[in-house]
């Protein structure tokens, strides 16, 4: 994965809670993460501050970071997709592994200081992210270099709900 030079569009531009087609930002984003042969950008959202540059989701998946055996995200007012993938994981899945959720601001130094950290979508379900950067010369590695042991029981426990015979409804 890498941080994309593209930032998010700001909210004020484009409510990210609306589903359209506008996915511009994200495309670009996505050629950037193409470019540099990754799967996934962190994109970052707009703000000429430093301070509120926060990091909310990548090109198409929400993102989550482990710290000290607590998993954190960023609140949607970021802005950023209320994924129904992310509202699962905080909702449903964390609580029955015994796992506490943190929503605040995360920036990048938090999510390059996490120990692990997963993407959660629709399609992409939850992946393990390993490795930050733009090239194996300066790519940042998460935690040991694999999928962390929070993660890897978050994303079991996901597999036999989503593969098991009692799937949720909704």
């Amino acid at each position: 994965m890498i941080v994309a030079k593209r930032p998010r569009t700001p909210s004020v531009c484009l409510d990210p809670q609306l589903k359209s087609r506008n996915y511009l930002n994200n495309i670009l984003a996505k050629t950037e993460a193409i470019d540099a042969g990754v799967l996934e950008a962190i994109m970052i959202s707009y703000s000429d501050d430093p301070a509120k540059q926060i990091v909310g989701e990548c090109t198409g998946d929400n993102l989550f970071m482990i710290k000290d055996n607590v998993v954190y995200t960023s609140p949607l007012e970021i802005p950023m997709l209320d994924g129904i993938t992310r509202a699962f994981v905080i909702n449903t899945l964390c609580p029955a592994c015994g796992v506490e959720v943190v929503e605040r601001p995360l920036t990048l130094s938090d999510v390059l200081a996490a120990d692990e950290i997963f993407l959660t979508g629709s399609a992409a379900e939850m992946i393990a992210v390993t490795k930050i950067g733009r090239t194996e010369d300066d790519a940042h590695v998460v935690g040991s270099g694999v999928e962390g042991a929070v993660t890897n029981r978050l994303r079991s426990a996901f597999r036999e709900v989503v593969t098991g015979d009692d799937i949720p409804e909704d």
